[in-house]
């Protein structure tokens, strides 16, 4: 690029730059040709080239985490190679543009948002790295093209400023890394605190670097005062913009307020930043207008969340700096110095940026523990409800099964006990041996059925082989039963190996597995059914699957208490008693599974080796 002539110099110097020509570029008292400007323009009173651009602001919503991962691995590094040169194209552009936020006659820059794009970008990309060589050079080219051939400063002093550029984005990174947790979102107190602290931080290595390249190469008479306007600039620049990057690149829920009146708030104050600030005259409703323009950024806070915040401060405070930069508004016209009146713009400006934040922030923790605590209220009242039903369910079940055992009692061994009773007698009065065998013999047979109603009532309460042999022998006999009783096909899988569990362990399995074969056996319509007992990483899992026509979970589940279908709503609470986590899965028409997974202790195996 052709070094610019000295009687046309029209761009903005990024930081402070020699005035080429004294003649064309209005002074201050400290400023002398061949010395540094303020931070780092010099403004022309007759401006030859006028350079607008709002690129940064216009790219910063597409930077999602997601995306940049996406960017990272994208064709083989062909995407983090296009975004390093469009972040060039977006750098120089955006510092060309800055020329807008000159305080004349001091020509310092109030606010260098490309530091806030920047810190943004890094931020989160922290947890990418492989996209911080390509950004970090085209920060550092962006910047040597700005200063050398752009603002024609001395080689040494570009280097400097060259380094210093990338400083505050790689700081931001590291620190990042180290001390930011997802979703860094600007929705919690601790969000903008931990912003404010890294800006400081962020911004002290770029700010002595520029401070050292000044007075290395263009003789700069304070480093302190350098370092000062450098650092402020920088941190404004990061406290205005990396918020609206960050909190429109974060998953946020959708806001109380409406279209209508989000755009009645915009447009709100926007006039009413119109009227306070692009005013050339004093008024008396000055301080009256500023005070509405502050329940504008809270109606913001309030109704739509940091978002919106981060936009409406950002509005205002553009607005503020570009009006008050021109001479126009109450600010313009306080009569203090330039160096005074840039440095309490600053901080107005960025005590009103932190503040509101703070404000959106500390609403929107208020409104999502509020939302945690009646998600909570509504989960226990629906566990009281589903502890009622299930302790009304548990008396019902008690009656139903004695009733079932004494109508066993009754129909089955008391009949049977009857007939060999009857049996007994008879050949006790039988005439001939004959006839006495005859009947000893029948007597028998009865005392055989006895017995196997008995075993059949005894396992139907409570197997006896789980209690001996464990989970899988009583597993394999339930199935061997129900195979024989329905004709189903019904495949048990699992190692051979299966330690013996917990008693109560062992309970909740068998009989999840019994509910869930209960409902197939009812309502799938399978064919068959495959019970798996299997390790995984973190523990054991138990599975029912079958091929039957499936049903719709939420529905089942959502209808659970409404209908009393408490069976699925036991097993869920049988393996909550266990530590386990249960899951239903199914497909119309592609059957369902059933799942239990139990987390086992570290060190602690479910199978033999």
């Amino acid at each position: 690029m052709r070094r610019p002539e000295p009687t046309a110099p029209s761009l903005v110097h990024r930081r402070q730059g020699v005035c080429p020509d004294p003649v064309l570029f209005r002074l201050t008292e400290t400023t002398l040709p061949g010395v540094p400007c303020s931070r780092f323009a010099c403004a022309p009173v007759r401006p030859e080239v006028s350079v607008a651009s709002e690129a940064p602001a216009e790219i910063e919503v597409v930077w999602g985490t997601a995306l940049l991962e996406r960017l990272a691995t994208q064709a083989r590094g062909l995407g983090a190679i296009a975004s390093s040169v469009l972040l060039f194209a977006v750098y120089v552009a955006g510092a060309m543009a800055c020329h807008v936020f000159v305080i004349p006659p001091s020509q310092s820059a109030v606010a260098w948002l490309p530091s806030g794009l920047n810190f943004a970008l890094f931020v989160r990309a922290r947890r990418i790295p492989a996209l911080w060589p390509g950004w970090l050079a085209a920060l550092w080219l962006g910047q040597f093209v700005v200063v050398r051939y752009n603002d024609g400063l001395p080689m040494v002093t570009t280097l400097f400023w060259s380094t210093a550029n990338v400083a505050v984005p790689l700081t931001a990174a590291l620190l990042a890394r180290r001390y930011v947790a997802d979703p860094f979102s600007m929705r919690r107190l601790r969000d903008i605190v931990l912003l404010a602290a890294m800006v400081v931080v962020s911004v002290l290595p770029g700010a002595l670097l520029g401070a050292a390249g000044a007075v290395l190469g263009l003789g700069a008479p304070s480093f302190a005062r350098f370092a000062m306007t450098w650092g402020s600039s920088d941190a404004l620049g990061v406290i205005l913009l990396a918020p609206v990057v960050l909190a429109w690149t974060a998953v946020h829920p959708k806001p109380a307020g409406r279209a209508v009146e989000a755009i009645s708030l915009f447009a709100g104050m926007t006039l009413v930043s119109a009227i306070v600030f692009l005013r050339s005259e004093p008024t008396l409703l000055d301080l009256s207008l500023f005070a509405l323009l502050s329940l504008f950024v809270a109606w913001a806070s309030i109704r739509f969340g940091p978002r919106a915040t981060t936009m409406a401060v950002l509005l205002v405070d553009m607005v503020m700096v570009g009006a008050t930069v021109n001479g126009l508004g109450p600010f313009a016209r306080s009569g203090l110095g330039p160096e005074t009146q840039l440095l309490n713009l600053q901080v107005l400006v960025a005590t009103l940026a932190l503040l509101t934040l703070l404000l959106a922030a500390a609403i929107e923790e208020q409104r999502v523990a509020r939302a945690a605590a009646e998600a909570s209220h509504g989960r226990a009242q629906l566990l009281l409800a589903e502890l009622g039903a299930l302790t009304e369910k548990l008396h019902t079940s008690k009656e139903e099964e004695r009733r079932h055992i004494a109508q066993e009692l009754h129909d089955g061994l008391g009949q049977v006990l009857t007939a060999t009773k009857i049996s007994l007698h008879i050949a006790g009065k039988s005439e001939t041996p004959d006839k006495s065998r005859a009947r000893i013999d029948e007597a028998v047979r009865f005392v055989d059925q006895c017995i196997d109603g008995v075993r059949n009532l005894s396992r139907g309460m409570r197997p006896a082989l789980l209690d001996e042999d464990g989970l899988l022998p009583a597993l394999q006999a339930f199935l061997e039963e129900q195979r024989r009783l329905s004709g189903m096909a019904l495949t048990l899988r699992a190692p051979p190996a299966l330690r013996r569990l917990p008693p109560a362990t062992e309970v909740a399995l068998f009989r999840i597995v019994q509910e869930s074969l209960t409902n197939v056996l009812r309502h799938a319509r399978a064919a068959q059914v495959v019970v798996t007992i299997d390790a995984t990483k973190n523990g054991l899992e138990a599975s029912v699957r079958d091929d039957g026509q499936g049903f719709d979970v939420d529905a089942v589940m959502g209808k659970t208490l409404a209908a009393q279908h408490l069976g699925l709503v036991g097993m869920r609470e049988r393996a909550r008693s266990i530590g386990a986590d249960l899951s239903i899965t199914s497909t119309l028409g592609r059957g369902a599974q059933v799942s239990v997974r139990l987390p086992m202790l570290a060190g602690q195996e479910p199978f033999d080796a």
